[in-house]
């Protein structure tokens, strides 16, 4: 495992300057960590922006769509707290989104059955309804933008995306939800 440690500014800009291998090998990043982190960060911002465009038509932005997937997944109602847990955000994000699916009479907020201090929140059969028309779409396209990787590749890349989501779920930096 590769690991570096950085002090001074030298140091930082050897570290962030691309290797001489990735040059001739078409704009591929290094195999150094910064190249690795730096691309995920482009890929998240490439994907982000056609989901967005994606889910757009539906009045819904990644973040809300997330919402009504881990409502959809859980097969039930999710407390607010298990949302944000589910979605690594604040509560204050949570109060937000749910905000705006339930203006979209997408998702209802519920009395908590047993604890008069809490909530539940469950899709509506209108929010199910745009998940239906939506999944579809949605998987096609995730199938198209994973299309330029073979079977064997996908499962290596995923190998690989859960491991560095374990360490960074393990390695003690809190995520929004926990702060």
């Amino acid at each position: 495992m590769e690991s570096q440690q950085i002090s001074s500014l030298p140091q930082l800009r050897h570290a962030l300057t691309p290797s001489p291998s990735a040059k001739g090998d078409h704009g591929i990043a290094g195999h150094t960590s910064a190249d690795c982190v730096q691309s995920l960060q482009r890929i998240e911002g490439l994907l982000a922006g056609r989901m967005n465009n994606r889910l757009r038509p539906y009045g819904l932005s990644t973040a809300t769509f997330n919402v009504l997937l881990e409502l959809f997944r859980a097969g039930g109602s999710l407390s607010p707290c298990d949302i944000g847990e589910q979605l690594s955000v604040t509560r204050g994000t949570v109060t937000g989104l749910l905000d705006s699916l339930e203006r979209q009479r997408l998702v209802r907020r519920t009395p908590h059955p047993k604890d008069r201090r809490m909530l539940l929140i469950e899709l509506t059969d209108e929010g199910r309804t745009i998940l239906d028309r939506l999944m579809p779409e949605h998987f096609q396209g995730m199938c198209d933008l994973l299309a330029c990787l073979s079977e064997s590749e996908r499962k290596a890349f995923a190998g690989v995306l859960a491991k560095i989501q374990d360490h960074l779920d393990t390695s003690g930096s809190p995520t929004p939800a926990q702060r």
